[in-house]
């Protein structure tokens, strides 16, 4: 029984660590301000270029229920700027991306799996 939920949490520990591996995520509350290292590249950039923010969460978190399996809390979002660039934020880099955004600009899709696009 601990390999079955075990093995699918331990692949999905590995797939967030891939993805934001190195990475820094800096948000300065007083400047609207949001800095991210990613690949030894250094982007800054405003709330307002921000376009959206699509978050992948379990059910149980986007519900803010209990967490039931074991890899309920992991979650990930992809920040599109205005721009044109892409960020995907791990909850292994900032473990709830709650950004103060309209929400019309926040998305939130739940699943079983999430799994993000490296």
């Amino acid at each position: 029984m601990f390999v079955v939920f075990a093995t699918p949490c331990f692949l999905l520990h590995i797939n967030y660590t891939i993805v934001n591996h190195g990475d820094v995520f800096k948000y300065s509350y007083q400047e609207r301000k949001v800095t991210i290292l990613h690949k030894g590249k250094s982007t800054t950039f405003n709330l307002d270029e921000i376009d959206s923010v699509e978050r992948f969460m379990s059910f149980n978190l986007a519900a803010k229920r209990s967490s039931v399996l074991p890899w309920d809390e992991y979650n990930h979002s992809y920040i599109q700027l205005k721009n044109g660039e892409r960020f995907t934020i791990t909850s292994l880099l900032v473990p709830n991306l709650n950004l103060p955004l309209e929400e019309g600009r926040i998305v939130i899709k739940q699943n079983f799996y999430r799994w993000p696009n490296l």
